[in-house]
């Protein structure tokens, strides 16, 4: 029997994300990671790894930010690749890794031309 079945699991997603929502991360993080390691098959887990990272980057920890959001392309068919790529360039931003965030958003508008994200990628590049 798993910890959360269906109706639980998005029953504590969305618990999860008010903690985020208001800013009591320490709960958001333990909230997201249970999800994740108790069923990382479940259609919201990649979500689940997609804000552990929004946490980090909150707390401006981007290092463990950029850790946490490459994660996210290693569950199977999530549909949060691009935006965790797009925040993996913005942390590399914040810490003035220049070179590796215009790599970062050059990757972005290769894999992911269709993304809500491409032109602010474009932007960034084009400014930096």
């Amino acid at each position: 029997e798993p910890q959360f079945n269906a109706a639980n699991y998005k029953k504590h997603y969305m618990k999860s994300l008010g903690y985020f929502q208001n800013q009591d991360y320490d709960n958001a993080i333990k909230g997201f990671s249970e999800l994740v390691s108790s069923d990382a098959t479940n259609d919201l887990a990649d979500n689940c790894q997609y804000w552990i990272g929004e946490v980090y980057y909150a707390l401006t920890d981007y290092n463990r930010s950029i850790k946490e959001f490459e994660k996210v392309s290693s569950f199977s068919g999530t549909n949060k690749s691009d935006d965790a790529q797009f925040k993996i360039g913005l942390c590399y931003l914040n810490i003035g890794q220049i070179e590796k965030a215009k790599k970062e958003f050059t990757y972005l508008l290769e894999f992911y031309p269709n993304s809500e994200y491409f032109k602010r990628a474009q932007d960034y590049l084009s400014q930096n």
